[in-house]
């Protein structure tokens, strides 16, 4: 089946890069706009993956979210475990219905080969991150983190060649740490003037929710989806990839 289930990636894969897809250990840490890039990653053909989220699925989660309305109330990792099922029924995929904390970071990341940290990067979520990265730069492994950004998405992808998140978020109060990292996505990309506005308005608290629409979902999964054939192909993913299909602007760096 699963020959079958790829065949349409032959041509841009080669046998032995579907393989090396085949045999990753990808964990996802966050299944809001993670649900999306688990699906991918299985359509793609990776053979293992790995979710974790102690939240129930929300009416408001339903424009962004890979889930239906009749899955309301249910725990996010334990309904993506059976929709990845539904497309691979050969796929491994083991749910965590808890949250990711400092205290169990290390097990989860022993788990995987490479870590997708999809935590709402919000003040009490960055504290986690932080330590899922440690744990990533500590086992020499791939943290890749995608941001939902407006109309679009920004993924920065760490390895232990390059800056490592906990020198970007650095130490102090969460909220710090949040401003810590905006600062540093700004200072590499020039943020459009109604992303500016939109984060202005919820730092005063004029929004109860930054905006999440679906193609800042989707686009997120495109972008991991791509970095994950670049490791698979042993090639150098880039460091940042920022696309913003609203705005018509794409924007890709490398750096040491």
């Amino acid at each position: 089946m699963y020959n079958e289930l790829t065949s349409r990636n032959v041509g841009l894969l080669t046998p032995e890069e579907q393989e090396s897809i085949r045999k990753l250990k990808v964990g996802i840490a966050g299944c809001g706009m993670g649900s999306f890039i688990a699906e991918s990653l299985t359509r793609l053909g990776v053979g293992k993956v790995i979710i974790a989220d102690p939240d129930k699925v929300e009416i408001s989660n339903l424009n962004r979210q890979s889930f239906y309305i009749c899955e309301v109330d249910q725990n996010k990792a334990l309904t993506i475990q059976r929709r990845l099922r539904m497309i691979n029924p050969e796929i491994d995929v083991i749910a965590w219905p808890e949250a990711i904390t400092p205290h169990n970071a290390s097990r989860f990341v022993k788990m995987c080969d490479i870590v997708i940290d999809a935590i709402d990067p919000l003040p009490q979520g960055i504290v986690v991150s932080k330590e899922v990265a440690k744990e990533c730069l500590n086992d020499n492994k791939y943290f890749l983190y995608p941001i939902d950004i407006g109309w679009g998405a920004l993924l920065l992808t760490f390895d232990s060649n390059k800056i490592g998140f906990g020198e970007i978020v650095k130490d102090g109060h969460p909220t710090e740490m949040l401003n810590n990292l905006v600062s540093f996505v700004q200072s590499l990309i020039q943020l459009q003037d109604y992303i500016v506005k939109i984060w202005e308005k919820f730092q005063r608290k004029e929004l109860q929710h930054y905006p999440q629409p679906i193609t800042a979902s989707l686009t997120a999964a495109t972008l991991v989806i791509s970095v994950i054939v670049k490791i698979a192909k042993r090639e150098d993913p880039p460091f940042l990839m920022y696309f913003d299909p609203y705005s018509n602007i794409f924007v890709s760096e490398s750096r040491e």
